[in-house]
């Protein structure tokens, strides 16, 4: 999505491991009739002009999903986007932007207030912090599955050693029961590697499923 990054993605990092995620919650304002993916797809097929979609920025994974979504659901998105995720649900509570996405926790007193309408988590899984919010995978649409996952990662050429340190020492830190309850309770599922090879190839899976998702959908960040 980017022309020029200062690093090159697949082979300047030495992957240390994987943390958790914080599975992407998709969101209407109250106002849109929709309470699934499958009416938010034969509402937004009927729309002129297309659905407004909020994203914390360009090159976001707001951005990514949005476009996933459309691309799955076979209908136009109209990509509105802010400078963070703050302006940007904003604007959806207010009515001005049909359509968010984010990770579960700054919708939290939103959802709760009713100003907002979770309609999937974008994912097999479902989120602790909403149990009861069913995941696109549940609802019949497992093309739509995203997260805002967490990682540790050195400079390419780090020696195994340290990795393998370093790696041991951020499993057992996750291991702590009041660290974890802080992630979870901040929207992190958490999840470990079992080595730090794990996590590499988690890296290019997901750099070669969202690949797909750029090209199809001509993403750029300008």
């Amino acid at each position: 999505m980017y022309a020029r990054v200062p690093y090159v993605v697949a082979n300047g990092f030495t992957p240390i491991g994987y943390l958790g995620a914080a599975p992407n919650v998709i969101a209407v304002n109250p106002r849109v009739p929709v309470r699934s993916l499958s009416e938010l797809r034969d509402f937004a097929r009927g729309l002129n002009p297309p659905l407004t979609f909020g994203t914390p920025g360009a090159g976001t994974t707001a951005h990514a999903l949005g476009a996933m979504i459309g691309l799955t659901l076979g209908f136009e998105v109209d990509m509105i986007h802010y400078r963070g995720t703050a302006p940007a649900l904003t604007d959806v509570v207010a009515g001005r932007v049909q359509t968010i996405s984010n990770a579960a926790a700054p919708f939290l007193p939103f959802l709760a207030a009713g100003s907002l309408r979770a309609i999937a988590i974008a994912g097999r899984q479902r989120a602790s912090i909403l149990p009861e919010l069913s995941t696109s995978f549940e609802q019949g649409f497992t093309e739509i599955d995203s997260a805002t996952w967490y990682g540790l990662l050195a400079p390419a050429g780090t020696p195994a050693e340290p990795i393998a340190r370093l790696h041991a020492a951020m499993n057992a830190t996750l291991e702590d029961s009041a660290v974890r309850a802080r992630l979870i309770e901040n929207g992190v599922e958490v999840e470990t590697s079992s080595i730090p090879g794990d996590f590499g190839r988690f890296l290019t899976t997901e750099r070669e499923r969202w690949g797909v998702i750029v090209r199809r959908a001509n993403l750029r960040t300008d």
